[in-house]
């Protein structure tokens, strides 16, 4: 069970992020301070 807590939250947390970040960017870059945004504005062009 020790390890499967922490597992469980990265788990979670890493396709919500991929979510947040399709989908609403702005929260997305709020939340994390703007990292990773370069790269799809990169991308983009």
């Amino acid at each position: 069970m020790y390890l499967v807590l922490p597992a469980l939250v990265v788990a979670l947390a890493v396709p919500l992020g991929a979510v947040l970040r399709c989908l609403v960017p702005g929260v997305y870059g709020l939340l994390t301070g703007g990292r990773g945004l370069a790269l799809q504005k990169e991308r983009v062009q």
